[in-house]
Formats: structure tokens, sequence, C-alpha cells
């Protein structure tokens, strides 16, 4: 039994991480709820103890192989599976349902296996071995963990990484009705993030070409100020107030005022004029959508004395807004357009970004070392009269009707009234609090007697702040007038070569990209002509393999095309019998013009962006440097 359990666990390095491994082995299999019912030479049979301590069978005990395989036949003809998409399987339990599931899984598909007992895995890997259950070349991954909320973390880590966004959910029915409440704990999360996962997928479609416009329009401003890495760790120990504008801020307001200078003040956009209209500057503001609307959190604002946080997609005049005020940062919506700005040493650094602004500002402050982290006007949800903000912001009079929201555990032990995008935002709040709490000594205070309930932070009430503040005041904006003077910028033979490299690159996938349109066009033409397909063919695989060598084109494209992209890359050519093989050529060389005439456009537009930020920087680097850039 101690070989196979070995022998199943080397199997697991190559199809489960870390954390899986250390789960099983730190688990006790004395602990397991299964028992070995006998153990037949070929099937196990096994008994599990239900939450309630009853004892009853986890399957067939006469043939447990079968049983499996009609459950499985059952599950799929109750509905559509995908069984080139994401096989979600909640339990291992007696294994035998994995080998009828693994034996289904299609090229591109992946088995992911979910379970949060980890002492009764351990226990029935010691009986069937893995790797002959699972085929050589089924894409698995094992995701075994006590602690559900991390299964569900590495399980968004997954999808994330797919393409192919469809996915099917199997629970075994021994462990469903023997487990139900720990289940249905694991399943609930993995809902959340399979949503917020779909969420970010649509948000990056409808608006990945736009945050790569703003990227490029900002560019200059980006170029010419340092990043947020030139903050990590200056104010270390620091106490900082993070300042966000729910309705509570109107209580918070007099103590704020009292903390100016005893702690750094960092608002989120909605709490700026809030702030402003009570006298008080927040040492930094920070802003991350590229949504236009956010103009109404800065207008008509005197930005002196305060530096903006900006994550390089936002709203182009908000930048302008804090010219030579601001640090900028990079965030994970548009990866390969990151990586070019790494590769040219132009990168500004990370902050977190997830669901609600108050994530960046709270990493902002752990990046700059602050200690500890004080939360004001963090609601997340709403009064009893609906009012959704704080007065003077740019939601100020706006109300909910209780009819359009959802009940969550409040600060105050009472359940409080929210949206259901907020209820995902305080998950969200509370999984990167956890992360903070496990992986750094600092301390998380949210001054808040209203509100939604906070994991991972020390309640208090707004009034008893001062007792975590500084005793005297600091000249807080000296220190950071000094930062950002002295912080180094990209440097300017790095960015005019990144500039050359991108521009000739571009200009060579324009025009490949526009043969490649012609040759599909031709094979649209007259697709009958065997010899002559065959030899269009080879030339839109020549020029596929030249644009893929265009590689820095490329991850200035990805995100301007990524709406087509996600549709290509989720298109499954079907081979059966019943599809026209002419009917299907056409459809896929169809798509692949499509494909190819958006390379083409959007070369042309990122190049012509490019050449007018360019431009840009030329004239802002003359005005603060007297140094003129040759771009010829």
């Amino acid at each position: 039994m101690a070989s196979l359990l070995q022998e199943n666990l080397e199997f697991l390095t190559q199809h489960a991480s870390l954390n899986t491994l250390e789960s099983l082995n730190h688990a006790n299999v004395d602990d397991s709820d299964i028992y070995l019912e006998s153990d037949r030479i070929h099937n196990s049979v096994y008994r599990i103890k239900t939450e309630s301590n009853k004892v009853f069978m986890l399957h067939s005990k006469r043939d447990p192989v079968s049983e499996a395989d009609h459950q499985i036949r059952n599950w799929t003809n109750e509905g559509a599976v995908d069984w080139a998409g994401l096989i979600v399987v909640f339990g291992v339990a007696g294994c035998y349902h994995l080998q009828q599931l693994a034996r289904n899984v299609l090229s591109g598909g992946m088995l992911v296996v979910l379970d949060n007992n980890p002492p009764s895995v351990k226990f029935v890997l010691q009986y069937h071995e893995l790797s002959k259950l699972i085929p050589s070349g089924t894409t698995s991954c094992f995701i075994i963990n006590s602690d559900s909320t991390l299964i569900a973390r590495e399980y968004r880590m997954i999808l994330s990484k797919r393409n192919n966004f469809t996915f099917s959910f199997f629970t075994h029915p021994g462990l469903r009705r023997a487990c139900s409440e720990k289940l249905n704990v694991l399943s609930e999360k993995i809902i959340v993030e399979t949503r917020l996962d779909g969420m970010d997928r649509g948000t990056l479609a409808s608006f990945s070409d736009e945050w790569t416009q703003n990227t490029i329009l900002n560019l200059p401003t980006i170029l010419n100020n340092p990043g947020v890495h030139s903050l990590k760790n200056k104010f270390k120990n620091l106490p900082a107030i993070v300042v966000t504008a729910g309705p509570s801020l109107n209580h918070a307001l007099k103590t704020l005022k009292d903390a100016k200078g005893k702690a750094l003040i960092i608002a989120v956009g909605t709490a700026l004029k809030p702030l402003l209209a009570a006298g008080i500057k927040p040492d930094f503001v920070i802003a991350i959508d590229s949504d236009p609307k956010t103009w109404n959190q800065f207008s008509d604002i005197e930005s002196k004395d305060i530096y903006l946080l900006a994550g390089t997609i936002v709203y182009p005049p908000i930048f302008k807004l804090f010219n030579d005020h601001l640090f900028s940062f990079m965030s994970d919506v548009l990866t390969d357009f990151n990586d070019w700005l790494i590769s040219c040493d132009s990168s500004p650094g990370n902050l977190a970004v997830g669901g609600t602004v108050a994530v960046s500002a709270i990493d902002a402050a752990v990046v700059m070392g602050c200690s500890p982290i004080i939360l004001l006007g963090l609601d997340l949800s709403f009064p009893e009269d609906g009012t959704s903000h704080a007065k003077n912001s740019m939601y100020d009079g706006h109300y909910y009707s209780k009819d359009t929201l959802v009940k969550v555990a409040g600060n105050n032990g009472n359940d409080v009234w929210t949206t259901k995008q907020f209820s995902m935002y305080i998950e969200i709040m509370n999984s990167y609090l956890e992360d903070i709490k496990n992986n750094t000594s600092i301390d998380i205070i949210n001054a808040n007697q209203q509100g939604a309930l906070i994991k991972n932070s020390t309640q208090v009430n707004p009034n008893e702040i001062a007792r975590f503040l500084l005793d005297d005041q600091k000249e807080l904006l000296k220190q950071i007038d000094t930062i950002h003077n002295s912080s180094d910028k990209p440097a300017l033979l790095s960015t005019k070569k990144a500039y050359n490299n991108a521009n000739l690159e571009l200009i060579k996938m324009e025009e490949i990209a526009h043969k490649a349109v012609i040759v599909s066009d031709s094979l649209l033409s007259n697709p009958v002509d065997v010899a002559r397909k065959e030899c269009l063919i080879k030339k839109l695989d020549n020029l596929d393999s030249k644009l893929k060598k265009q590689k820095v084109a490329g991850q200035l494209l990805t995100s301007a095309i990524k709406a087509v992209n996600m549709h290509i890359q989720s298109y499954r050519i079907e081979t059966d019998t019943t599809h026209d093989q002419h009917d299907l050529f056409v459809d896929v060389v169809s798509k692949s013009k499509q494909y190819y005439q958006q390379i083409e456009g959007a070369a042309s537009w990122i190049r012509g962006l490019l050449e007018d930020a360019a431009d840009q920087y030329q004239i802002e680097y003359s005005q603060r440097n007297g140094g003129v850039i040759n771009y010829g």
C-alpha cells in the first residue's frame, strides 16, 4: 500500500500543485471518512462515514466499475457535456468515476478533480493506481486541500488560462449523499469563481481594445514619471488610511481630518470630492478604470499637492490632470502589452486589481510598507434607505431599491443590504486580505461600525483610529515629492529602440496579414480545385509562420484583437460525417480571413497610436529635460 501511495504521489507531481502535494503529505489516513469494506484483486469496495456519523456504502458492492460507467452515461445524457472543455469533478471518492470520465476527455479537454478531504483522498490512493486510471495524454489536474477557499483560488488560476470557456460539473453521488455540507461549501465557491472569470472574459473581450488605446495614449506620461515600484517600502511601518466612498464616510470625515500628517492617506477616486469638500487633501488618489465617466470623480478639482496612483489603462484626461504628479502601475488585464513594457525596461511595476478599486488602494499601501492599514468608508453595502455612496461623490443622491438587493453578513452582527456585484467584491476583498494576513505582518484595521463584514481585519469604531496614528504630524508631501523627483524613469535609449522595433514589426505584420487576406479570398473563390487549393494552403501556412515571428507586434496586438481571438480560439471543427466537408472548409477559411483582416486593421491602428505617442513623448521630454528625441 505504501509503495502504491508513493507512486500516486509521484504521479501527482506532474498533475497537481505543491499545495496539493503538501496537503496530502500532511494528511493522516486515520482521519479518513472513507473505510475499506473489502480489498478485491481488481475492485476495492468502500464505506463512507456521513456528516451525521452514519456509515453506508460509497458505491456498488458488486460492480463499482459498471456503476460508475452508468453514472457517467446518465450524467452525459442529462445535459450537453463538452468533453473538449473543462470537466470539473467534485470528489475523488473511490476513483472509479475518474477512470470513466478520463476515457471520454477529448483533445483540448481537461479533467479537474477537486476534493476538500485530504485524509480520505490519501486513504483511497493506497488502493488505486492513478496512472492507470488516467489515460496517457489526458490533461488532468488534482486540487486537494482542506481549505475550500484555496481550492477555489487554484481552480480560478486554471480557468483563467483556458481559451475554451466551457465547463461541466460532476459530483460523485455517494459523496453528495454523505458530505453534502462540505461539498456545498466547495461547489458554491467554485461557481462564484467561474462566474467571476466569465465576467472577466466578457469585460476583456469588450474593453481590451479600449484599454490598449488608453495605455498607448498614456505612454508619454507613463514614461516621463516614475512607476509605483519607486514607492516600494518608502513608508515602512507608517500608518496608512485607505478611504473609500461608502455612506459611512460621512460620519468619519472629522476623524480623518485630524489624522492628516499622522498617516498616509490614500483615497479611491469616488472618495476624492467628498474629502476635498471637507477640506481634506489626501496624499494619494488612485484610479484604475478606463471608463470616461470616471472623469466626474476628478473634474473641476485642484490637483495640486495630490499624487495620482494610476493604472496604465485609466481614462487619458485623468493622466493629463496629474501630468507631473503621478506614479503609474500595470495590472494583469493587458498581460502581453505589459510583457512588452517589461522587455524594453519601461515597466512601472504592478498593483493587485480585483473587483473594487479598494483592493488596489490597499495593495499600494502594502507595497509602500505601511502598517497598520486602516480602512475608512469600505461599506460594500447600503443602509436601510438604500443610499449608495457618501455625500459629494459622483453618486451623491443615488439610492438602491431593496427589491434589487441581497443580504450579506454585516460588521455589527446583523445582515446588511448589498448588490450581487458588491457581494462578489466582498469575496474578492476577503480573499485578498487573507493573503495579506498569511504572507505579511501588516495589521488591517476596519474602522467601520456599518457595512458588510470584512474578514481578516480588526474592526474598530472610526473614533478609535487615533491610537494607531503617529503622535506628531509629518510633512509627507515633501517626502513624496523627493521620491518622485529622484526616482529613475525609463532609459531614453531603450525607449527609442523599443519604439523603432515595434514600428518596423507592425509594418511587417500589416503587410503579411494583407497578403493572407488575399490568399484567403483566392481559396474561397474556387475551393474545389484540389491542386490550386493545396498550393494556396501552403502559402497561408507560410504567411502564418511569418506572422508568428513578429513577436513584439504580436504582444502589442493581442489585446487589440482579444474579442476575435477569443471567438476563434473557442471555435471547434466538427469532424463527424454528418457535416459537409466543403462547407466546413469554407467556414474555416472564412473565419481565418476575418482573423487576418482584424490583424491588418489592428496593426495599422496600433502603429498610428504609437506614432502619436512618440511625438507627444518627445514634446513632454523636451519640456522637462530640454532634450530632443529623434525617432527617424
